[in-house]
């Protein structure tokens, strides 16, 4: 994400997709700096510094749907049973694809948002006449491949970070403590 021109696209996408769903985006400060440097467009995003891995985790597992062109965090959504969308043109982990539980839809916002209508809920995805995704029709959501959904689950539970229990970070989501990036930021908080 330190390329304006993937970065730009990928920021693009996401707008389009806020004005279906809240989008949240922990960005780390090296994006937060070419944001700034290029100024590019965040309105209708909400910005979040940088969380720690639990609190992450807690987020992935509060999502719908997850968008990251992180390789890890693809395949902790397939394990929490949440849907994905890598932001990228390749892939690691192809078999959270064969899957159904991830699409590619690199940094192209048309992809982007093409992508994101196919990993909706069904109720989510009719009136935009779109498939939903297989992840929402057949698959266990703590299972995961090999089981390790449910030992991730247990181990989120341990650290105090189950659903059940609010998630300090997340449940109170606070933008970024920098300067805000645009007036959308300050309206939403």
């Amino acid at each position: 994400m330190d390329e304006p021109r993937t970065l730009s696209g990928i920021l693009e996408g996401l707008r389009r997709v806020s004005g279906w769903l809240p989008v949240v985006l922990p960005l780390h400060p090296r994006a937060i700096n070419v944001v700034e440097r290029n100024g590019l467009q965040t309105d209708g995003l909400r910005l979040l510094d940088p969380l720690s891995y639990l609190d992450h985790a807690c987020l992935e597992e509060a999502c719908g749907l997850i968008l990251s062109d992180s390789g890890a965090v693809q395949k902790e959504a397939w394990w929490l049973g949440v849907p994905s969308v890598t932001l990228r043109e390749e892939i690691e982990w192809v078999d959270t694809i064969q899957a159904g539980a991830n699409r590619l839809a690199g940094a192209d916002p048309d992809r982007i948002v093409e992508a994101v209508g196919h990993c909706l809920t069904p109720a989510a995805a009719a009136p935009l006449a779109l498939q939903p995704c297989r992840l929402h029709q057949d698959h266990e959501p703590t299972t995961g491949p090999r089981g390790f959904g449910n030992r991730l689950k247990r181990r989120l539970f341990w650290s105090g970070l189950s659903h059940r229990v609010p998630c300090s970070s997340i449940h109170h989501a606070a933008p970024r403590r920098g300067r805000p990036m645009h007036v959308a930021d300050k309206e939403q908080t």
